[in-house]
């Protein structure tokens, strides 16, 4: 099948925008009476607040608002992925510097940070702790009361007879891998626009991965029904995963603007970005690989330690893949693990590209080139050997219906010059090396909703409008989308537009999980073009007194079947449907 549209060099259709500097950014939206907020953060790494007095803040001329913990609703919902631990502003502890404490809405933002700089806030300092494996033994500082030992959470896993594949092994090789936390840099720092209006509604502006996920936390947190939240997208500049949870600066913009009756813009500095943002989370690991004299693998042992930071974010979600996704990557029969995901004195952590797998593929991978080395293999050979194939059933019971690693593998020695190349250095620095890795773009091993929602409305101009709730933040769901449509239905992609996440109009969306987007995001907008095209066409047999089977859209004109000459247009049509 030759395709009109998909395939083919099309201008993105956020391009000119964008190249202009026409885009709108959520920092640079001005409303009507806007106020600047700010936030306290806290100076110590762990400290219970003795005192807090925000209200020398308020005589600075301009200051609007000035808000703690006592100005939110009581905490019924904290939030947090599967352990809703963290609360928009601390209560009577600080758990890492730049906790928020506070925050204050002013004319600008000279008067708002004179205004943080009046607050009063006495400490009692507590001993911290910055090293997980430190923060789990006996006598270290506790973060949180229901957290002994400071582990959020713990997952342990047995299958098969690691014991056996210990005794049996002909090499049993233990190493250390280290990660360290590494932030996502994106252009545009974290911002929003919050205004609480006289009639109760509540409009979200920010650049944000999940519109729909920001909606429904923040009804949770600040407790107003979810239909009285819009969320709207703004153009994004960079996530790559961090925008995709609730921040803080959320709820309290919302409140300082219902405190005040003025919309509230919040924007992060570049250092607030490093203090408040969520990172990629370090790790430690403890891998022990048990193999046969040929390569075969027969179990591996993991002690894992992530460092969740003060809370935990999106870290518990993270530990589940990370306790699970790599170990299908190959053949291994045998699995003892023990992740600890562990609080200490640092911020949080967040979703950073690979949800956790860049990490454990480092581990195993690099330990995996230690092996080959020590029983004098081909790297490349003793992934071969263990690649999963089609037909498994992996030691988590996956079931592996298609699978091109193997392939993949093969194919990388060839075009690659691995044999050539390899042990062969021309500088220094230079070198060749492979890892392989797992990735998700679709939960079906898991329970749950796991599609997409789509609208596409036909104008009667011909225009056609998409209406999804997945996010564009750079990765190209625009131009894909409109690829898609424009191709399904037969018209010209400049004719096809799309809007922007807007919670009152777009439908709901699960959100970005696994680049998914385009996967299911993309199938979802081709159902709703192949139904809007159906309706189309029956419309068109209609006003044509023709079958709508013998009828079919090309450039936008619709034509019957035999006849070169075009009856009718996508425009023309659609008139006659609405009129």
């Amino acid at each position: 099948m030759e395709f009109q549209i998909l395939g083919k060099r099309v201008a993105r259709p956020d391009s000119i925008l964008k190249v202009t500097g026409k885009a709108i950014y959520t920092a640079d939206l001005v409303l009507p009476g806007m106020l600047i907020g700010k936030m306290l953060r806290s100076t110590r790494h762990h400290a219970i607040i003795r005192h807090l007095d925000p209200s020398p803040a308020l005589r600075v001329p301009g200051v609007k608002a000035v808000i703690t913990a006592k100005d939110l609703p009581p905490v019924v919902y904290g939030f947090g992925d599967r352990r809703a631990d963290m609360t928009v502003f601390a209560t009577n502890k600080v758990r890492y510097k730049g906790d928020e404490i506070a925050a204050v809405a002013a004319v600008d933002e000279d008067a708002a940070n004179e205004a943080l700089e009046r607050i009063v806030v006495e400490y009692e300092d507590l001993p911290a702790v910055f090293d997980p494996e430190e923060a789990i033994r006996p006598g270290a500082p506790q973060l949180h009361d229901d957290a002994p030992n400071n582990i959020g959470v713990r997952i342990q896993i047995h299958k098969g007879d690691m014991d056996r594949a210990l005794a049996e092994a002909y090499l049993v090789r233990e190493d250390r891998f280290d990660t360290q936390r590494v932030h996502q840099c994106y252009a545009e720092p974290y911002a929003c626009v919050v205004h609480w209006d006289i009639s109760g509604k509540i409009t979200v502006y920010t650049g944000t991965m999940h519109a729909s996920g920001i909606r429904i936390m923040l009804s949770r947190v600040i407790q107003v029904p979810v239909g009285r939240i819009r969320v709207v997208q703004c153009h994004t500049g960079g996530s790559f995963g961090s925008k995709v949870v609730l921040n803080s600066i959320y709820p309290a913009a919302a409140v300082l603007s219902k405190s005040t009756g003025r919309p509230v813009k919040m924007v992060y500095t570049r250092e607030e970005e490093y203090f408040a943002s969520r990172p990629r989370f370090a790790g430690r690991y403890y891998v022990k690989t048990a193999v046969k004299k040929d390569g075969t693998l027969l179990g591996r042992e993991l002690n894992f330690f992530y460092d969740a930071g003060a809370y935990c974010d999106m870290a518990a979600a993270m530990i589940i893949v990370c306790s699970h996704r790599n170990d299908n990557v190959y053949r291994i029969p045998a699995i003892r693990t023990d992740a600890k995901l562990v609080y200490t004195n640092k911020s949080p952590v967040g979703a950073y590209r690979g949800y956790g797998s860049p990490q454990n593929t480092f581990a195993f991978e690099s330990q995996l080139d230690i092996i080959a080395e020590e029983l004098g293999m081909d790297p490349a050979e003793i992934r071969l050997k263990n690649a999963t194939r089609s037909g498994d059933i992996t030691v988590h019971g996956w079931k592996i219906t298609s699978c091109g690693l193997s392939e993949a593998i093969e194919h990388v020695i060839q075009t690659s010059g691995w044999r050539e190349k390899r042990g062969k250095r021309r500088h220094l620095r230079q070198g060749i090396g492979m890892a392989c890795t797992i990735h998700e773009v679709d939960d079906r091993h898991s329970d749950g909703f796991a599609g997409s929602v789509a609208h596409v409305e036909v104008l009667e101009d011909g225009e056609v409008v998409i209406y999804s709730g997945e996010g564009e933040y750079g990765q190209g769901r625009d131009t894909t989308f409109c690829q898609l449509v424009a191709e399904v239905m037969g018209v010209p992609f400049e004719s096809v537009r799309i809007l922007l996440p807007d919670t009152d109009i777009t439908p709901y969306a699960l959100g970005p999980w696994g680049s998914r987007i385009t996967y299911a995001g993309g199938l979802a907008v081709v159902r709703a073009a192949e139904e809007a095209k159906r309706m189309l066409l029956e419309e068109a047999g209609e006003m044509l007194e023709v079958h709508p089977q013998d009828l079919y859209i090309r450039e936008g004109k619709i034509f019957v079947r035999g006849i070169d000459e075009a009856k009718a247009t996508v425009a023309s049509v659609a008139q006659y449907a609405l009129f």
